[in-house]
C-alpha cells in the first residue's frame, strides 16, 4: 500500500525531470543558434581591419602603434571569440570574450576617430564603404547581442524556481551568461 504513493512520486519526479531537462536542451540550442549570429557578425567586423590598415598605413605611417594594437586586439578578440563558440554557456569564457572585445573596440574607436581626422583618405571611395560597413556592422552587432540576450532570458528564468533550481544543476544545466560588449 506505501509502495504504490512512492512510486507515484518517482514517476512524478522522474517526468519532471525529464521535461525540465528536454526544456533546457531545446533553450540551449536556441542560446546557441543565437551566439552563431553574434559570432557571424564579429567575425565580418574583424574581416574588415585588414581592408582598414592596408588603405590608411601609409597615410598613418606615424601611428604605427595604432595600428599594430589594432591588429593584435582584433586577434585576441577573435581567438577568445573562438573559444567562445565552442562553449557559450561557460561563465569564463564569456567574461574572457566580454573583456577582449571591449579592448578591440577601443582601439577600433580610437583608430576610427583618427580615420575621421584624416581628410585625404576620406576621399577615397574604398574607405568610405569600409566605414559605412562599419557602421551597419556595428547596428547588426548591438542587434544580434539583443537577440542573443532575450534567448537566454527563458532559459535562465526556467531555472529559478524551486525545485528546478537544485534539479537544473544536478542535470547539469547553468545560467547562461550574458554577452556585455560596448
Amino acid at each position: 500500500m506505501i509502495l504504490i504513493p512512492i512510486l507515484l512520486l518517482i514517476a512524478i519526479l522522474g517526468f519532471y525531470l525529464w521535461n525540465l531537462s528536454r526544456s533546457l536542451k531545446k533553450a540551449q540550442v536556441q542560446i546557441r543558434a543565437a551566439f552563431i549570429q553574434v559570432d557571424l557578425e564579429l567575425q565580418k567586423r574583424n574581416s574588415r581591419i585588414p581592408e582598414f590598415i592596408e588603405i590608411s598605413k601609409k597615410a598613418l605611417a606615424q601611428e604605427r602603434p595604432l595600428l599594430e594594437s589594432l591588429v593584435h586586439k582584433r586577434n585576441e578578440a577573435s581567438a577568445a571569440l573562438q573559444i567562445a563558440t565552442v562553449n557559450p554557456f561557460d561563465q569564463e569564457i564569456m567574461s574572457s570574450l566580454c573583456l577582449k572585445e571591449k579592448e578591440f573596440q577601443k582601439v577600433l574607436t580610437l583608430f576610427l576617430n583618427l580615420l575621421s581626422t584624416q581628410e585625404k583618405l576620406l576621399t577615397q571611395p574604398k574607405l568610405i564603404e569600409l566605414l559605412q560597413a562599419e557602421k551597419n556592422s556595428q547596428d547588426q552587432i548591438r542587434t544580434t547581442i539583443e537577440s542573443y540576450h532575450q534567448s537566454i532570458s527563458p532559459y535562465n528564468r526556467a531555472q529559478e524556481p524551486f525545485p528546478a533550481s537544485v534539479l537544473s544543476s544536478f542535470l547539469g544545466f547553468h545560467k547562461a551568461p550574458l554577452l556585455s560588449v560596448s
